[in-house]
């Protein structure tokens, strides 16, 4: 049985009486209204960034505090081409540098082969004097289906705000059967799950 599903509850026998009848009913409307809060659920517990961009001629150079739910928070800087199609945006997207993390790392532009997408990330940490490159093979539908959305909010023209949020929903379905025993009916009440993940203030003081 999928979650979500609950069973219809049975009635109570004749000896039973008018009171056992309304205990049963109550413990059944508890057990849906707390299978309810259960499968729909709101979580707003944002990752808040405030990012700060500068374009100089052919580079852009960002900075962005990072305050990560319930953790610490961070300063990450990034230094990436202005154009993707200049020279140097052809084979490097951007480095990136966590001082809390004694670690940069430099992210190369995707390469397009056929069906597949491969890029390198040549990362080095200082405190522990370890360097490392990875890669990262993927199809152009490694992604699956899903709904994912950053919502833009413009505030002026140097300042906007971004919200990323995640839905996941199972709609209610209800089948059932008459004669030949068993459960009559049987509920499933779906499922909801929507997450507002990071929250991002943008500022351009070029």
């Amino acid at each position: 049985m999928s979650q979500g599903r609950a069973l219809a509850v049975a009635p109570p026998s004749p000896g039973g009486g008018s009171a056992a009848y309304s205990e049963d009913e109550d413990e059944c409307t508890d057990e849906l209204i707390d299978r309810i809060l259960e499968n729909y659920q709101f979580h707003f517990k944002p990752e808040t960034r405030v990012k700060l961009k500068q374009r100089l001629n052919d580079m852009s150079i960002g900075a962005c505090y990072s305050k990560p739910w319930g953790r610490e928070p961070r300063w990450r800087f990034t230094l990436k081409p202005a154009a993707k199609d200049a020279a140097v945006g052809k084979y490097v997207r951007s480095l990136l540098v966590i001082p809390a993390m004694s670690t940069a790392a430099v992210f190369s532009s995707k390469i397009q082969l056929s069906v597949f997408r491969l890029q390198f990330v040549a990362s080095y940490n200082w405190q522990r004097r370890a360097p490392s490159l990875e890669y990262r093979l993927t199809t152009k539908w490694s992604d699956g289906p899903r709904i994912k959305r950053k919502e833009r909010f413009q505030v002026s023209d140097r300042c906007h705000v971004r919200c990323k949020w995640n839905l996941e929903a199972h709609l209610p379905d209800m089948e059932g059967h008459v004669g030949g025993g068993g459960n009559a009916v049987d509920v499933d009440y779906g499922s909801l799950m929507f997450d507002i993940s990071q929250l991002d203030v943008c500022l351009d003081i070029s």
